[in-house]
């Protein structure tokens, strides 16, 4: 049975809500029990088809150093997931050699596919011939098709699959790899080695690469190698490791990328807030703006306003130092970072300021850190990835969201591995659906509608005298029991199951006046 999320939460005199985004969000979760619990891995995907990775399938690392990253916890498979059956297969990494296998079951690894070839730097994990943990200085190259035929045919001969190089520069982990007009950069991350621990008792080792380093990736297929490596330093604003990043596209239509978040300052255990934009050669860190959410890895969604000029970067979830507060109806800041279900949006604006505003909808627990974004290939998108908004004129799915870490609290809760898949539906509206109606007193969300709708209220219920839905024909097709339907003084829930698509009205009367809200039905 298919699970539907319309999860919302009242939005009226939030400050970050001062700007609206011409969309809406909704989170389907997928009928796919049988999916492995991991998150912190490295993917590709091919038609249908996911290849998963490295990562862990434990939940979040221990503080104690001989427990932190067990290698027990490792991800030591490579699995193939099927979207359209949610079938999975796999195959055990002991089938390639060890020199390999160490490398591919690390956590926090940086990757990137390229069209059949998914690329992995680094990443920390477990060196049982040396017996010791480290971040391993490793290139590996994967063959993407090559892999799921062999592993979804039953076989297990995948070495011939995998090609590897070493080299010190690949020593990273927790950074992110990104790619712009063919050349290739490694944002972020840190070199660790030794046992984890959260304060320094000479267990470890930890040098952060405080740059964005670019490089050429060459590879005819059989050789592999990199060239032209070079680092770009700076050790106050690049200073940050398990960030975020994701493709960009600047007001001019430059395409690049954009490094968000990151951790930790060096006075304090806190997130960086100022966003970094990299295009051809050129890295700024945007000092204008400070993001409040989702500052540690997890899935990120970029979308391009051709007309506007407008650049949307979604958020979802993950860890954040400020999180909405239900009560309150405020953001507040927690310097303990905790884990959040609220969904968030960059938007960089043509003229270079940059709002960030909170979009109503949450995730259903506090989840998504360190998950992964499954994006719709087949949606129109810049040669860098980044959706192309003003293409979308229905409703589309923009992709999956897979895994991830779940914590029963902000802090302190138990926390494990997720494999919970949402897709993640967008509904563009460039002037009508979503607007708000009557002087910002009603909203309806999401809208355009399937089975439901929420009209979401900032007057008292007790002021409205009538709500009824009436079709095109202007024909009353419902009238709302308002005792019945109002879960709270600021939401309406209204059922749409069995509508003929189409346009409809919701009308609310009061004693003063009339409001009437556009509502479409879609299937």
């Amino acid at each position: 049975m298919k699970k539907l999320f319309y999860l919302l939460f009242t939005i009226f005199g939030m400050p970050c809500f001062s700007q609206q985004v011409p969309f809406f969000i909704s989170l389907q979760q997928a009928d796919a029990p049988g999916l492995p619990y991991i998150h912190s891995y490295a993917k590709a995907q091919s038609g249908d088809k996911w290849l998963i990775v490295a990562g862990r399938v434990d939940g979040l690392h221990s503080l104690f150093p001989n427990l932190a990253f067990s290698f027990t916890e490792q991800n030591n498979n490579i699995f193939v997931i099927d979207t359209s059956t949610w079938d999975v297969w796999q195959s055990s990494l002991n089938n390639v050699p060890y020199e390999v296998r160490r490398s591919l079951s690390a956590t926090n690894t940086q990757f990137r596919q390229a069209g059949n070839q998914l690329y992995i730097i680094g990443g920390y994990g477990y060196d049982s011939i040396n017996e010791l943990k480290r971040t391993f200085s490793t290139l590996t190259a994967l063959d993407v098709d090559g892999l799921i035929g062999e592993i979804t045919s039953g076989g297990n001969a995948i070495s011939q699959y995998v090609r590897q190089v070493n080299d010190t520069v690949f020593a990273v982990t927790g950074g992110k790899l990104e790619a712009v007009g063919g050349k290739w950069y490694i944002a972020g991350g840190q070199n660790f080695g030794g046992l984890y621990s959260k304060t320094d008792q000479g267990l470890f080792t930890q040098r952060y690469t405080n740059s964005i380093s670019s490089f050429d990736l060459n590879d005819d297929g059989i050789n592999l190698s990199v060239s032209n490596f070079s680092s770009l330093t700076d050790t106050v604003n690049f200073h940050r490791r398990d960030l975020n990043s994701a493709p960009w596209i600047s007001a001019s239509g430059e395409e690049g990328f954009g490094v968000y978040g990151g951790v930790f300052q060096y006075e304090h255990n806190l997130p960086y807030r100022n966003p970094v934009y990299t295009t051809m050669g050129v890295s700024v860190v945007d000092f204008s703006m400070e993001q409040k959410m989702s500052q540690y890895q997890c899935p990120v969604m970029p979308l391009f306003d051709s007309v506007s000029n407008d650049m949307y970067t979604i958020f979802i979830g993950g860890i954040s130092l400020y999180f909405f507060d239900s009560v309150s109806q405020t953001l507040l800041e927690d310097t303990l970072v905790p884990f959040i279900r609220d969904i968030s949006s960059l938007i960089h604006h043509a003229d270079g300021t940059t709002d960030e505003v909170l979009l109503p909808i949450q995730l259903p627990e506090r989840s998504a850190a360190n998950a992964e974004f499954f994006a719709s290939l087949s949606l129109p998108h810049f040669e860098n990835g980044v959706f192309k908004l003003r293409a979308f004129t229905q409703p589309v799915m923009l992709g999956y969201i897979y895994g991830g870490i779940i914590s029963t609290a902000g802090n302190d809760g138990s926390t494990n591995a997720s494999n919970k898949v949402y897709r993640v539906m967008l509904y563009p509206d460039f002037g009508s659906g979503i607007s708000f109606a009557g002087n910002e007193k009603f909203l309806l969300y999401p809208n355009p509608a399937d089975d439901v709708t929420q009209l979401l209220l900032n007057i008292p219920v007790s002021l409205i005298e009538s709500i009824t839905v009436t079709d095109a024909m202007n024909h009353v097709v419902k009238k709302i029991d308002l005792q019945r339907s109002a879960e709270a003084a600021s939401r309406i829930i209204i059922g749409t199951t069995g509508y003929v698509p189409g346009i409809y009205a919701i009308v609310i009367k009061t004693a003063a006046s009339f409001y009437s809200l556009r509502l479409v039905i879609v299937r």
